[in-house]
């Protein structure tokens, strides 16, 4: 059980990071999405 506590705090920390990266990716996608209008 020792060091459980670090390991919970970096991946709660890593887990918050690519939430935000992949937050990042999906507005930028549909800023890109938006803007060149695909004739899809």
């Amino acid at each position: 059980v020792f060091g459980f506590g670090g390991i919970a705090s970096g991946a709660a920390a890593i887990a918050k990071v690519l939430f935000f990266v992949f937050l990042a990716l999906f507005v930028i996608s549909l800023f890109v999405g938006g803007t060149r209008r695909p004739t899809v």
